[in-house]
């Protein structure tokens, strides 16, 4: 059986770094790389990009009236649910926990640093607004002291909370 490509052949496919892929030739090939088959290997590239990027969360699922104590400062952060009322209330805003401090956006009530010694109680499951594969269960949870300013207050189980200790990260809470 002949190989696929004469030795005159000089054919080059390369995938850079940047997503460019580049065809060159500098003779008559026996076979061509078809426009469709460049577009999947672009396609494929960006999918494993995102499942990269967007890892799911291992956590298992939190018990409702179970207490934790914050060992390091995490950041409370209030949102206009509808950026058009910017009224502060449990119908129009809700308040999210973090584990550290984001830039305010257009859309964002206020920012509180939640202090250490602060204890959480997890209330119970909390919808999402899109069922997405790799984001994480969100949860009620209470602040005692209180920090949201009346605003429900919603845990992701994501972004550095995710853990093993019950499915939170030990680095910033302890069991009560």
């Amino acid at each position: 059986m002949a190989s696929k490509y004469s030795i005159n052949d000089t054919t080059i496919l390369a995938l850079h770094w940047s997503g460019n892929i580049k065809i060159q030739r500098s003779c008559q090939s026996t076979n061509t790389v078809k426009w469709a088959d460049v577009q999947m290997i672009k396609k494929l590239k960006y999918v494993f990009m995102i499942v990269a990027i967007c890892n799911a969360s291992y956590a298992g699922e939190l018990v409702s009236g179970k207490k934790y104590k914050i060992i390091k400062p995490t950041c409370l952060t209030g949102e206009y649910i509808d950026r058009g009322i910017k009224v502060l209330s449990k119908e129009t805003a809700v308040a999210y926990l973090d584990s550290y401090k984001y830039a305010m956006k257009s859309y964002t009530a206020f920012k509180t640093e939640v202090p250490v010694g602060t204890v959480m109680t997890i209330i119970g499951p909390a919808p999402k607004k899109w069922y997405l594969f790799f984001q994480g269960d969100f949860y009620f949870i209470k602040l005692e002291p209180d920090f949201s300013q009346g605003l429900d207050i919603k845990l992701q189980l994501d972004r550095g909370i995710e853990g093993n200790l019950d499915g939170l990260n030990s680095e910033i809470f302890t069991r009560l």
